[in-house]
């Protein structure tokens, strides 16, 4: 049987409306792609290129990012500074051992012989009395006499030989 020509008709303007639309469904993803790399040119523009560290007033740390169109800059407290410390050791799979340095650099609250005596008061040790001070540190050197804390030494590799 051979189709009657208004049937040929009506198969022509569909595949004509189905062209159409695939143009636009095709005009439409181009369009987002265009988008999504107009996004990721401003997102380029707008990314860290360099971080630096440095001292502010009062105590705190001050940590700037230079970028293509902005900078950045936060201000932490010391104690938040060894939090962001931790978290970035954290990703790269790190512990970290740390201690304040006994010289000027220190930050005038963690005295290292005071400070695991004081911390649950919420005091620094500049907060306390001379003679409570001198209490704490003697109490304290006497008790790390005490308490001796070997480790074995940890390899960098494993002893096993995964090649085998």
């Amino acid at each position: 049987m051979e189709d009657s020509p208004e049937i040929k008709m009506d198969n022509s303007a569909e595949i004509d409306a189905i062209k159409r639309q695939k143009a636009l469904v095709s005009a439409q993803i181009e369009l987002e792609q265009m988008k999504f790399e107009l996004y990721e040119l401003r997102a380029a523009k707008n990314r860290g290129r360099s971080i630096s560290v440095g001292a502010a007033c009062g105590g705190t740390i001050e940590i700037s990012m230079r970028g293509d169109a902005d900078d950045m800059y936060v201000q932490l407290q010391p104690t938040e500074a060894v939090e962001l410390l931790n978290s970035l050791a954290a990703q790269c799979g790190l512990d970290i051992a740390t201690r304040p340095k006994e010289d000027y650099a220190t930050w005038r609250s963690w005295d290292p012989r005071t400070l695991p005596d004081t911390a649950h008061l919420g005091l620094g040790s500049w907060q306390l009395s001379d003679q409570s001070r001198e209490k704490l540190i003697a109490k304290k050197e006497t008790e790390l006499e005490k308490v001796r804390v070997e480790e074995p030494e940890k390899p960098l590799l494993p002893e096993t030989d995964e090649s085998k």
